[in-house]
């Protein structure tokens, strides 16, 4: 017969905290209420300008992003001016906690965590990418036999490593959006419980993709202030929001009532969800304009669309081609990034192959300028002032991997729509601003510990680096060279 595991770490992939502690108070969520009334809880520091990318990678290593390197999924490469996708099996470059702690001979099971490596030889199993948000890579395991085995016991995801759309969506289809999101909940939920009973586990994580999911798909259709919001389709099929939030609190009820009061539980929630309100769209005319170049460059992409199939790879790959050359003749240029704010690459000299700016005090002036420029940005509309900060990355992030990251952060006041921005410099530019994603996140994330010997009660803030030193702290392993530490949130060490 298996035991309680030492320790269950619940995630709630980009779960909202403000609507958590809303539908709590107002009894739609008893199972988290309960379980935060009896829990030792804290807001965690997300890092700053970077979203949920950096986040969990942030979580799950104990190191800041200039170390571990990732920042999204398609970031730009070191000494070029070329992009590539960052793969979490080869291109993070430190381990997830509970690396340490196989290596200590703790039995860990690792369900879906979000955003990290596979380790193969794992005292215990992982699934990866399985029913995650927009998964990296196919659905695998250790050990690698163990993902048949999942997907033809529970199921495959039904969105197939991806819920986002390149069209459009129907009423209908939204309807099937939100059951597709319950079908994963109930799939996740009965595997976890199977696996639980399994072995004997110290540390066993299981991550939830849906709140994610849905905060991107279906927000619109949750803020009745959203512009493209349906009070009909929500009278008739209700918030889709809510819905899997709802689900998510009988899930986290379920997993408890499969552990024991010898157990200690970790729930973690974040980074938030709130309306999709970004100026990315609008940042490289912005920078282009700053440069006296024109708004546009290479083959319009609309009008690549418009040719037969067989030119539209080739076309691509010389707007690529271009795209690259161009910014090696640039000072600075955008890359992509999350909508919460946007990236901007200093071409910089000694680093990039044909580099503009020099590395000292003339970067230190270009930096300054560039900044006093961006903060002058205002909004078409009400002459209110768009851009909140500009973040320099080497002042709030450090490593060794540090020009894996952008240089500037410009960081966008997101209270409203923005849709065509002015400055003295670059006068007034305008869209279009195309997504298939109303929501998007917000820096909000909440770390609850339940266990004996653990002091019930809000602590104060601490940075999302120190989660993986906690939980390790909590089996008896400490981690070396990282940059978070344990929390102080015990009477005595009950895990010990």
């Amino acid at each position: 017969m298996s035991k309680s595991p030492k320790l269950l770490f619940i995630g709630l992939d980009s779960a909202e905290p403000t609507l958590l502690e809303r539908w709590s108070n107002e009894g739609l969520l008893p199972n988290i209420k309960a379980f935060q009334d009896s829990s030792a809880w804290t807001p965690i520091k997300t890092p700053p300008g970077f979203g949920n990318g950096v986040m969990w990678p942030s979580l799950l290593t104990g190191v800041n992003a200039g170390r571990h390197g990732r920042y999204f999924i398609n970031q730009i490469r070191s000494g070029s001016y070329k992009q590539f996708l960052f793969s979490e099996d080869n291109d993070l470059k430190y381990k997830p906690f509970w690396d340490a702690l196989s290596k200590a001979g703790k039995r860990v099971a690792i369900i879906d965590m979000v955003r990290t490596s596979l380790i193969e030889g794992l005292n215990g199993i992982q699934v990866a990418d399985w029913t995650a948000h927009d998964r990296s890579g196919e659905a695998r395991s250790w050990p690698p036999e163990l993902i048949k085995e999942v997907e033809a016991k529970f199921g495959k995801d039904p969105f197939q490593g991806c819920s986002e759309v390149k069209h459009d969506r129907s009423g209908e289809e939204y309807k099937v959006v939100r059951d597709n999101m319950l079908e994963r909940i109930e799939m996740k939920t009965k595997m976890s419980c199977d696996y639980l009973k399994k072995d004997d586990w110290d540390l066993f994580v299981t991550v939830f993709a849906d709140p994610h999911d849905v905060g991107h798909q279906c927000w619109h259709l949750h803020d009745a202030n959203d512009l493209d919001h349906d009070p009909d389709w929500v009278k008739q099929h209700g918030d889709p929001v809510k819905d899997i939030y709802i689900a998510i609190d009988k899930a986290v009820g379920t997993l408890l009532e499969q552990v024991g009061p010898e157990t200690t539980v970790v729930l973690f929630t974040g980074p938030g969800m709130g309306p999709n309100y970004t100026g990315n769209f609008v940042l490289e005319k912005i920078l282009r304009k700053l440069e006296g170049r024109p708004d546009k460059f290479g083959i319009p992409a609309s009008l690549i669309k418009k040719l037969p199939k067989a030119f539209y790879r080739p076309l691509s790959d010389v707007n690529i081609a271009l795209m690259e050359y161009e910014r090696s003749t640039r000072k600075a240029f955008a890359v992509v990034h999350n909508h919460n704010s946007g990236a901007i690459r200093i071409n910089l000299a000694g680093r990039e192959p044909k580099g503009k700016i020099k590395p000292g005090q003339e970067l230190d002036r270009y930096i300054e300028g560039l900044t006093k420029d961006l903060m002058a940005i205002t909004d078409v509309h009400t002459g209110e002032p768009l851009v909140d900060e500009v973040i320099r990355i080497s002042d709030s992030y450090h490593g060794e991997n540090l020009d894996m990251l952008p240089d500037l952060l410009v960081v966008w006041k997101r209270d409203k729509p923005i849709t065509a921005v002015h400055s003295p410099k670059i006068g007034e530019l305008d869209g279009p601003f195309r997504t298939t994603r109303s929501g998007d996140h917000t820096p909000r994330a909440v770390f609850m510990v339940r266990g004996e010997g653990i002091e019930t009660g809000e602590k104060d803030a601490v940075p999302v680096e120190n989660v993986a030193p906690t939980i390790t702290s909590m089996l008896g392993v400490t981690l070396d060279n990282i940059d978070g530490e344990p929390l102080e949130i015990y009477k005595e060490a009950a895990l010990r």
